[in-house]
């Protein structure tokens, strides 16, 4: 049986937002189902580790969690398992020296680091003020594994900190072109660079997306949008028409829909603001 398939059945990938230190309400009803299984069968492994994923996801650190590190750590098999929970549940319990410790152990190993290992110690150097230290870790998840979610916890924790590495911005792009939240979070980290070499950046994701994602009315705001900050005037025009006919043919944006709404009312905006620069051009020739 390979066990550390199963482990990661049950490997929930956190959200930094969900480790927050205080206890979310208890999803009792499967936790009673969970805790009746494990009393007629205490070496239920299986079981035990989904317990533990369950209350430590919904921030509960209670002593069934440590039980069931106890009963994990008898098995070689599921050691690394038992550490990974035993980590986050020092986390929850506020000792965060010896989570700290443990957290960059589990990295270390091939077995141990899951992302949320990795989400859980960005965390907590962000709770001691440790921006770099934090960036060196989502840096480290990244080269491990380039994978979408630490991509763009790397680079929104960057544009946080207002330190968007452009190197990173083309390596993410390359590696996950079709991505759409990866693109979103390249686009929007390189518009707000505030250098030539960002604005062509956002120029090429958002010209890609579109050929990538043809029907996308958003797409076509974005790429209208590095467009104009890159001053091709005549360019936007078309790109924000043909945007707006998608709108009115799309079956999904039909009646209320504030997303259809809201980038409507931006792509309009633009048309006015860039006929005016348009206008000036003109009368410059």
């Amino acid at each position: 049986m390979n066990y550390f398939r199963i482990q990661k059945t049950f490997l929930f990938v956190y959200l930094l937002g969900s480790t927050l230190p205080f206890a979310h309400p208890r999803p009792s009803v499967t936790l009673n189902r969970l805790d009746s299984i494990i009393k007629h069968n205490p070496s239920a492994l299986t079981v035990r580790a989904e317990r533990s994923w369950l209350e430590l996801s919904n921030g509960h650190a209670g002593p069934s969690v440590l039980e069931d590190v106890v009963w994990l750590s008898r098995y070689p098999e599921w050691v690394p398992t038992a550490d990974r929970l035993h980590a986050h549940y020092l986390f929850l319990q506020g000792k965060f020296d010896s989570a700290r410790i443990m957290l960059y152990t589990n990295i270390e190993s091939p077995l141990k680091n899951s992302p949320d290992q990795f989400q859980l110690l960005a965390k907590l150097e962000l709770s001691m003020l440790d921006t770099n230290a934090a960036l060196a870790i989502w840096k480290r998840a990244w080269n491990a594994r380039h994978e979408e979610g630490d991509l763009m916890e790397f680079i929104n924790l960057h544009r946080a900190h207002k330190s968007t590495s452009l190197e990173l911005l083309r390596d993410g792009f390359h590696r996950h072109p079709k991505s759409p939240g990866v693109c979103k979070v390249i686009f929007e980290a390189a518009m707000s660079n505030g250098t030539e070499e960002g604005l062509e950046i956002g120029l090429i994701v958002s010209s890609h997306a579109l050929d990538t994602w043809p029907k996308s009315s958003d797409w076509r705001l974005r790429n209208a949008q590095a467009l104009f900050r890159k001053e091709k005037y005549f360019e936007v025009e078309a790109v924000l028409l043909d945007g707006l006919k998608i709108l009115d043919e799309s079956s999904r944006f039909n009646g209320e829909n504030s997303f259809a709404t809201d980038i409507r009312k931006d792509m309009l905006e633009l048309l006015v603001t860039n006929n005016l620069q348009t206008n000036k051009q003109k009368s410059k020739q």
